[in-house]
């Protein structure tokens, strides 16, 4: 299982935080997608992808690949998550 937590302040990621209870290279590929998002807005945070994090590391084992795609896909559902909560903080305040 893994985890992003994101923060915003004025239209950019101020904080990422990832937590997971998998192997090594899920926290490799977790921490670099958390450390990519910082400073990022919504429109560029949405380019973060698994070759994203993968062209990061650089050589990085085969069999370990598909973590990159875990850790983006997580950073996208927070992403995701941020932006629904968002909104349905505004249609309260309404």
């Amino acid at each position: 299982m893994a985890l992003n937590f994101l923060k915003f302040e004025k239209n950019k990621v101020k904080a990422a935080t990832f937590l997971t209870d998998g192997c090594g290279s899920s926290t490799v590929c977790g921490s670099f997608g958390a450390e990519l998002a910082l400073g990022k807005t919504p429109d560029e945070l949405v380019e973060i992808t698994g070759e994203t994090i993968l062209k990061i590391l650089g050589k990085f084992p085969e069999e370990n690949r598909h973590c990159a795609f875990l850790a983006a896909d997580t950073l996208q559902d927070a992403f995701n998550d941020y932006m629904i909560k968002g909104t349905i903080s505004q249609e309260e305040r309404n």
